[in-house]
């Protein structure tokens, strides 16, 4: 399991993510020597998937004036691409 510091959790939290869910645990270090312990909660990826489709679906019906395009802008935003 690796350990990061604040300051890599600040600069770069994708390292820190991606590690955590390769590693099962990612440990963060604070300069006064506090750890903590960051772990992915599994099947967490799916659930939000899901809200947002069903949140998207229901946006088509009522109308709203927000086309495809943009939806599909909001989806790559939110899944980090």
């Amino acid at each position: 399991m690796k350990t990061f510091t604040v300051r890599d959790l600040d600069r770069n939290p994708k390292a820190v993510l991606e590690a955590s869910k390769a590693e099962g645990t990612a440990f963060i270090r604070s300069r006064d020597g506090s750890r903590y312990v960051l772990t992915p909660i599994p099947g967490s990826r799916s659930q939000s998937a899901g809200w947002l489709a069903a949140h998207k679906a229901w946006i088509r019906t009522q109308g709203a004036l927000v086309g495809d395009d943009v939806l599909d802008e909001v989806d790559r935003l939110v899944s980090g691409e």
